[in-house]
């Protein structure tokens, strides 16, 4: 199989945005938001339960140097990066959400005392699968599988240890929900265990190593083999290994929301070395990346687009058989799948997820199967669902989204209980629907979109499956969104938005766009969007395109496919050639779960999805020619040539038929075929 995975550099987007200079419309763009892209480098595997990374204390992943940002200048914690040690589970590219993982915080140290102090960083390498560093006296690598983490240590020195923190979580300054409780205990002079409390849920830890000659806790000089806290407090419990040489030691850390036993029996099931480890999780990541395959010889190019691949497939996280909210298996069948990281839905629901839907089938099956048991536990659909026992968590961020991403794996032909699942969504819908039709006002207008378009996208779904009956109930709020647009087809203005203002929001890409456009003039909406994206009033920030900045700018640019076809091609070319680039400062904001580079995918590949809608964008495709490998026995390809030069979309013809309103179908697009975009490097359809 081709190196995929060459061309991966998993530090895009770990620091400070470094662009290239604006071109075009982007000239006038204007960030709003938190300026890094916030992803890290740590070994993990494709929607992996593990991941293992240099703990600096940074913000948000535990990793970086900088401390928490919503916009304006970075505020650096340091100067140069360090080392504190390393760490296990991480979010992705996300923001200020309040939960940061970073268990298990493992770090060498000399003698037998526990070394957290902050080192300085000599080197860093990655690569799928793949992380190491080094710092004085110490060289340090990790991998992971399905089962479990392997660490491996150069020491120079004698007596030396491994210390892990179980009870370590967060950041750089103490929070007060980062307490623990739990006991950890030394089985023998090569196993540690750990049963802990964190963010609310249980954790079953299991470490050993090999070269180990003793195992204790805290200091060695104490003798002490086990410790319990029965109150929660943010006091260390620290485990750690000794070694009386120096040389190569192993470290092999598995870990279970559900029970010791079955930490233990992950710890068993990973029987390989280390280089065997991580060279199966390059490979697992190769087979991932290989689902789309791009004709350029630019490696410059090669290496953004597969680094934004790499880093949409991180989140969510498949923790199947791992569990912790009360009574989720059914008649103790533990094989129901459980996915968790939903940490930013309001993002990954407009990109990520119709791009893992696209692609990834099974990861898919899994995803609708943890929204079926949450919702018949909680009463509503998993909205953030994060390894904390907060399972409302940001709840006043969006609203009805699982909704949509339901309708977008039924358009993908991805087997499910449809009508258990449109039944549990009208459950959902219940919060919202009366409330939403006496007019008392939801949290904000935002509210009120999400909550007509989810309704909207069920009642598509409802007709199709003849359920009349839910049909007619969704249509009554679904009806009511175009009226939501009161000041000149905008949204209110002195509202409060969770993200970006009421231009974001009125200029989501929706089927009744064209609806809205002739109830309001077209002439009107053209004379705003030119405004939100710098043609007219440069000067004007107040109600600018924050330049994918922040993810309600998503979808914006795809209303103006309604408007203007060649505006439309050129905000898209104008955003890939001045948002994204190469290296730790390649993203143009938080990268959310992937939302961000899933979205650069989509304009880059020329398709752009409507989430919860059977419909595609088609926009302006960067690349001679895209190879999309679709789900299905046997696999389909979708094939998207590019014909000409410019970045003007001419037309463009779907396996011999035109698509004269240059959309097409997602059920059509799954079928795969040829897709033919003609391009011209003048305005095809009258100047901007």
């Amino acid at each position: 199989m081709y190196d995929f995975c060459s061309h991966v550099n998993v530090f895009q987007g770990n620091g400070e945005i470094d662009l290239p200079t604006p071109q075009g419309s982007a000239k006038t763009w204007y960030f709003i938001k938190a300026i890094c892209g916030n992803t890290h480098p740590g070994a993990q595997l494709p929607f992996g339960k593990y991941s293992c990374c240099l703990h600096s204390t940074g913000y948000p992943t535990g990793y970086g140097k900088h401390s928490v940002n919503c916009g304006g200048p970075i505020n650096y914690l340091f100067d140069e990066m360090p080392f504190v040690g390393l760490s296990h589970f991480h979010q992705s590219g996300t923001g200020t959400i309040g939960v940061y993982y970073n268990y298990a915080l493992t770090s060498p140290g000399s003698g037998g005392t526990p070394d957290f102090s902050m080192r300085k960083v000599l080197d860093e390498q990655a690569r799928p699968g793949y992380y190491s560093c080094k710092i004085p006296g110490f060289g340090m690598e990790c991998t992971v599988s399905e089962y479990a983490v392997m660490h491996r240590y150069t020491v120079g020195d004698d007596d030396t240890n491994i210390a892990i923190n179980f009870t370590h979580d967060g950041l750089y300054q103490p929070d007060p929900k980062e307490v623990s409780r739990g006991k950890v205990y030394a089985v023998s002079a090569n196993e540690l265990r750990a049963e802990v409390i964190l963010r609310g849920i249980p954790w079953f830890f299991v470490v050993v190593s090999d070269e180990a000659d003793d195992a204790y806790i805290g200091e060695r000089a104490d003798g002490i083999k086990e410790i319990e806290r029965t109150e929660f407090s943010h006091t260390p419990t620290v485990g750690c290994f000794h070694y009386s040489t120096g040389g190569i030691h192993h470290v092999k850390l598995a870990a279970s929301n559900r029970s010791m036993e079955q930490a233990l029996a992950s710890l068993a099931a990973e029987k390989r070395e280390f280089d065997e480890i991580a060279a199966s999780a390059y490979e697992t990541w190769n087979r991932a990346l290989s689902k789309i395959e791009i004709t350029c010889e630019d490696e410059r190019e090669k290496e953004i687009f597969y680094s934004n691949l790499y880093h949409s497939l991180v989140k969510p996280a498949d923790m199947t058989g791992e569990s912790f909210i009360d009574g989720y298996y059914e008649n103790g069948n533990e094989n129901t799948p459980f996915i968790a990281d939903f940490s930013t839905m309001w993002d990954i629901y407009k990109t990520q997820l119709p791009l893992v839907f696209t692609l990834y089938p099974e990861m898919t099956g899994k995803i609708l199967e943890t929204y079926r048991r949450f919702c018949e536990l909680q009463g509503r659909m998993p909205h953030c669902l994060m390894l904390s026992d907060q399972l409302d968590t940001c709840l006043n961020q969006a609203a009805m989204l699982a909704e949509m991403t339901v309708a977008d794996a039924y358009y993908r032909g991805i087997p499910a209980d449809y009508k258990k699942l449109l039944t549990l969504s009208a459950q959902d819908a219940s919060h919202y629907t009366e409330d939403f039709l006496n007019g008392t006002p939801l949290c904000s207008p935002a509210h009120a979109v999400d909550v007509a378009c989810a309704h909207a996208s069920m009642a598509q779904l409802a007709d199709e499956m003849g359920e009349q009956e839910y049909k007619v109930r969704f249509e009554a709020v679904a009806e009511r969104h175009i009226d939501l647009y009161v000041n000149d087809g905008l949204l209110p203005a002195e509202a409060a938005y969770y993200e970006g203002s009421c231009y974001n929001y009125s200029f989501r890409p929706l089927p009744d766009t064209p609806q809205r456009i002739e109830r309001y003039g077209k002439e009107n909406y053209l004379n705003l969007v030119k405004r939100f994206f710098g043609y007219t009033h440069p000067e004007d920030v107040s109600c600018r395109f924050e330049g994918y900045n922040n993810e309600s700018d998503m979808e914006a640019p795809a209303f103006v496919h309604y408007l203007d076809r060649d505006m439309y091609c050129e905000i898209l070319h104008d955003g890939v050639v001045s948002m994204f680039t190469t290296g730790r400062g390649g993203l143009p904001g938080n990268n959310d779960s992937g939302g961000l580079s899933s979205c650069y995918l989509w304009n880059v590949i020329g398709l752009f999805p409507i989430s919860g809608f059977d419909i595609m964008i088609c926009g302006t495709p960067r690349f001679e020619k895209t190879l999309m490998h679709l789900p299905g026995v046997p696999e389909k390809d979708l094939i998207i040539r590019r014909e000409g030069r410019g970045i003007y979309t001419k037309s463009v013809c779907f396996n011999g038929k035109m698509c004269e309103d240059f959309t097409v179908s997602v059920r059509e697009m799954m079928g795969g075929g040829e897709m033919v975009f003609t391009m011209s490097e003048t305005p095809v359809f009258g100047e901007n």
